[in-house]
């Protein structure tokens, strides 16, 4: 029996050269693709769920990063300017 992986047949989104600024991405997520020579700028991703997505030179300026699932994203060529982040506090 085969199992087909339709995460892996879904299209991607491509963004180029676009700006972002004083968003709350968790109210309005991204499309999950790739994004090239994109500018974001004080913009809250906490929480959200970057897993897949592709960075290729962009900034992120004054960015809220707190809680994001990054699992599989790619980031190449990124600027991070003054970003900040909550690590999850686990009880042992």
């Amino acid at each position: 029996m085969n199992f087909v992986n339709n995460h892996d047949r879904m299209e991607l989104n491509y963004t180029a050269d676009q700006k972002f600024g004083n968003t709350l991405f968790k109210a309005k997520p991204l499309k999950r693709g790739e994004y090239e020579n994109c500018q974001f700028k004080d913009c809250d991703f906490s929480e959200c769920n970057l897993s897949d997505f592709v960075f290729t030179d962009c900034e992120f300026s004054y960015c809220n990063l707190s809680l994001v699932k990054l699992t599989g994203t790619n980031f190449r060529d990124v600027t991070q300017v003054r970003y900040y982040y909550k690590l999850k506090r686990q009880l042992i």
